[in-house]
């Protein structure tokens, strides 16, 4: 139950009045420029780890029967 609060519309704009950004596309953010769409996802450091990640997401999406995208 506490995580259905936390996804919910609720929840998430809870998260935006402390200054957070939501995951919820209902809920605006509190300061207009910042959306999800304008943040930047930095390249992991190390070599190793950029270069297992297609393994991981492969392993995820069978792991929780997620369909990838493009199928």
């Amino acid at each position: 139950m506490f995580y259905d609060f936390l996804t919910s519309v609720e929840g998430q704009s809870l998260f935006t009045e402390e200054g957070f950004l939501s995951s919820h596309s209902a809920i605006k953010p509190r300061f207009p420029r910042m959306s999800l769409e304008r943040i930047k996802h930095p390249a992991p450091p190390d070599v190793k780890v950029s270069e297992r990640i297609q393994t991981w997401i492969t392993e995820h999406q069978q792991t929780f029967r997620i369909q990838a995208r493009g199928r």
